[in-house]
């Protein structure tokens, strides 16, 4: 390497390094305005919110099998009533050995990106979820 592209490399390498995680698109005062968004005008709600990313803390609600495939897990956050919760959809191995220990009630930080709303709950993919105590 050149020795006077040696020293920007470096430097480029340590500002990498301490820059910040790039931050969701959303946060958690959206997940009612974007269930409400689909409710009103399901076309916008593509636009404005499918494929972003959100994060939040909220409450683990439920984790459980998908209705045919057992192997397909949903994580469930919110209050559990019948809409206004958020569903992390098909996680990964290591967020189900996560989530197997946890009861209803424990403090979660979630991100992912927002898919679809499926009986009034905002449906996410590509969740990353860890413990919030």
């Amino acid at each position: 390497m050149n020795k006077m592209l040696k020293p920007l490399a470096i430097a480029a390498i340590s500002i990498a390094t301490l820059a910040p995680a790039i931050a969701a698109d959303l946060g958690p005062e959206d997940i009612q305005r974007a269930i409400e968004t689909y409710k009103q005008n399901e076309i916008r709600f593509k636009r404005d919110f499918v494929g972003k990313t959100i994060g939040f803390t909220w409450t683990f609600y439920n984790a459980k099998g998908n209705f045919f495939d057992d192997s397909e897990v949903r994580v469930e956050f919110g209050g559990g009533r019948f809409s206004g919760n958020v569903v992390c959809e098909d996680v990964d191995q290591k967020t189900k050995d996560l989530v197997i220990e946890w009861n209803k009630g424990q403090k979660a930080s979630v991100s992912g990106t927002v898919n679809d709303v499926w009986f009034g709950n905002l449906h996410l993919k590509k969740c990353s979820i860890t413990s919030a105590m």
